[in-house]
């Protein structure tokens, strides 16, 4: 197996349960192919999963609840796939294979949270570590990254093990100047403090690097965010995302996310939408329903979820890089994209500011220079538990009833113990 053929999705939850069914309708079209234009069964299927649960649950990282129906909803949908087994699946040599896809791997942290499935009659997972990440305000979970690097190895044994690096991220909201430099710092804070326990962070020579979540760049066209919510004209939703995304021109200016690049947007944009109107298209009993999507205005509508990946120089080849409606319980859009790459990644020259190609040495080695692990990510990490605490406590005894309670109480023992003191 020459090249590994690959599907990431990434959405934000919006901090609501989700349906099983919704997600099992969802993964399913992932692994459907249309063979006649001998589109590949994935080798690997990635999701990619921001506000899982409400800020309290994350804070807490109690947020498995929230996690089941995603993880019922994809483990469905794999099994029945398996159960078909159609008998003209194409594997990576154009040989006819069975599938058998199974969940391998899964990592949360916060309300962020990335699931990993294989298809193990293709590729086999050898080794797996784990790497987090903070830098929502005072260094809480509230923003930040989870991530894995994986060892795979073919099981046809015609190509060499490929090691992958899979990030889920989640960064700083709200449109204007300031915001967008933080997103900008908060990559830098994910590339230097994810550690996996092998000495690199974000970048390693030879990995293939996916970074993909709701990166928040907003479009810069549109209404101003002090006009009026009440608006709704198509003319205020920006089409070209080439003139007017953020992070397109952050790719550009070539200052951060150094040698990241993105496949060609052709959808419209990902956020903010109102939450899903659904109308029974008659009133004869389980009558399909019909769905309605729009934007709300008191966002302009931007590409915020987004999938970047390392370059290829031209070696990966594009199957699709979509938006999908079909989960319905959030202001975001899933984005789904579709790709296969070489099993083993060829490292790549970029120019340092200042330089030109034709000058710069400026390989993964020296980006990893670049962006070296913190040494100060442990106390950073200590930081963001106790912020995580801090936030979570007050959230629970201020929005919850028995928070109160327990509030009530505590606050009532105090002040006896100073009436009688």
């Amino acid at each position: 197996m020459a090249t590994v053929s690959l599907c990431l999705l990434t959405f934000n939850c919006a901090k609501v349960l989700q349906s099983a069914a919704e997600f099992e309708r969802q993964t399913q079209t992932l692994l459907d192919t249309n063979e006649t234009n001998d589109i590949r069964q994935p080798d690997v299927l990635v999701f990619g999963l921001q506000e899982v649960a409400p800020i309290l649950d994350s804070c807490f990282d109690d947020i498995e609840q929230y996690l089941k129906p995603i993880r019922q909803g994809i483990q469905s949908a794999l099994t029945a796939h398996n159960v078909q087994q159609p008998s003209s699946r194409l594997d990576g040599d154009g040989r006819r294979s069975v599938v058998n896809y199974k969940l391998v791997q899964e990592h949360s942290a916060g309300s962020l949270a990335l699931l990993i499935a294989i298809n193990t009659s293709s590729v086999r997972l050898n080794q797996v570590s784990f790497a987090s990440s903070r830098c929502g305000y005072l260094l809480s979970s509230l923003k930040g990254a989870v991530g894995m690097r994986l060892t795979l190895s073919d099981n046809h044994g015609t190509s060499p093990d490929s090691e992958w690096t899979l990030v889920t991220a989640h960064l700083a909201a709200n449109e204007g100047p300031a915001m967008l430099s933080k997103r900008n710092a908060d990559f830098q804070t994910i590339a230097t403090s994810l550690d996996f326990d092998d000495g690199y962070a974000l970048y390693k020579p030879g990995a293939h690097t996916f970074f993909m979540g709701d990166l928040n760049y907003r479009a810069t066209c549109g209404r101003s965010p002090s006009t009026s919510a009440n608006v709704s004209s198509q003319t205020l939703v920006p089409h070209d995302p080439d003139v007017s995304d953020e992070l397109l021109q952050v790719l550009h200016n070539g200052d951060v996310y150094k040698q990241f690049e993105e496949a060609r947007i052709t959808f419209a944009p990902t956020y903010k939408f109102n939450l899903l109107r659904q109308q029974a298209t008659s009133g004869e009993a389980g009558a399909q329903l019909s769905t309605v999507r729009s934007y709300n205005y008191k966002r302009v509508p931007s590409w915020c979820d987004r999938i970047l990946y390392r370059t290829y120089h031209s070696e990966e080849s594009f199957v699709s890089y979509l938006s999908s409606d079909l989960i319905h319980s959030s202001d975001h859009i899933p984005v789904v994209l579709r790709l296969t790459v070489p099993t083993v990644r060829n490292l790549v020259t970029i120019a340092l500011e200042g330089e030109t190609a034709e000058t710069s040495l400026l390989s993964t080695e020296s980006l990893t220079a670049l962006y070296p692990l913190n040494p100060y990510r442990g106390v950073w990490t200590s930081v963001g538990c106790l912020s995580d605490g801090l936030i979570g406590w007050a959230l629970y005894l201020g929005t919850t009833n028995r928070g109160r309670l327990w509030f009530g109480l505590l606050l009532t023992i105090i002040l006896a113990w100073i009436a009688l003191f």
